[in-house]
């Protein structure tokens, strides 16, 4: 079974890639991606997602430009695991913003989510 969700996955990713070759795909979901971020950033406050969603980035794309694998990525995005200093700026610099404003979203992204389990 994981082996299958592992394949779908990657079909998924390289459809996605597929989709954003093309230019003009491109920039309508980097659109719906910023539409989304300000939807995000409404109710949760500036969290990484919103950050990367803004800048127009799928997982793959911040994995590639911070020098991490998505999969790490998912999971602080999820909240499954802590930041480290490292990281923190890896994924500064690939967004072009301080250290402390990744902390800050990061923080945002953590106490939405234990309101919502309140």
């Amino acid at each position: 079974m994981a082996w299958e969700t592992g394949l779908e996955f990657m079909s998924m990713q390289n459809y996605i890639a597929k989709v954003r070759a093309n230019p003009r795909r491109k920039a309508a979901m980097d659109r719906a991606s910023a539409r989304i971020a300000v939807q995000l950033e409404a109710k949760m406050g500036e969290t990484i997602v919103s950050l990367r969603s803004r800048h127009g980035l799928t997982q793959q794309e911040l994995a590639e430009k911070s020098q991490l694998k998505q999969s790490y990525l998912s999971r602080i995005e999820n909240h499954k695991c802590s930041l480290h200093n490292t990281t923190v700026s890896k994924i500064a610099s690939a967004l072009g913003c301080t250290d402390e404003k990744i902390c800050m979203a990061f923080s945002n992204q953590w106490k939405y989510l234990e309101n919502k389990k309140a």
